[in-house]
């Protein structure tokens, strides 16, 4: 099911965004006019990925700079501790995420 989260032009480029919906957290990550969704928690330890340090399409987690490609969910620092990717579709300018029903 498709979620509405916002206009692309309200998103901050190269900056984390935090979606909720029910039991979703889902950090989403603009780059350009691209958006990638991971899953917000850090397998690590909990760390809110959507506050974390963001380059091109990597972010790093606040707490303890384990990092994660956006367009993948691949943490780059530690051998499968990948998080959830989230299919995202823009459709006349509006970011929707799509969650599992």
């Amino acid at each position: 099911m498709l979620f509405p989260v916002k206009p692309l032009t309200a998103l901050p480029d190269r900056e984390g965004f935090l979606f909720r919906h029910g039991p979703y957290q889902v950090a989403l990550f603009r780059v350009g006019d691209e958006v990638h969704a991971i899953d917000n928690e850090c397998p690590h330890a909990g760390a809110d990925l959507a506050s974390g340090y963001t380059d091109g399409y990597a972010v790093a987690c606040p707490w303890h700079c384990w990092e994660f490609d956006t367009r993948t969910g691949e943490c780059r620092t530690v051998a499968d501790y990948d998080v959830e990717t989230y299919k995202v579709v823009i459709e006349e300018g509006i970011v929707k995420l799509e969650l599992p029903e």
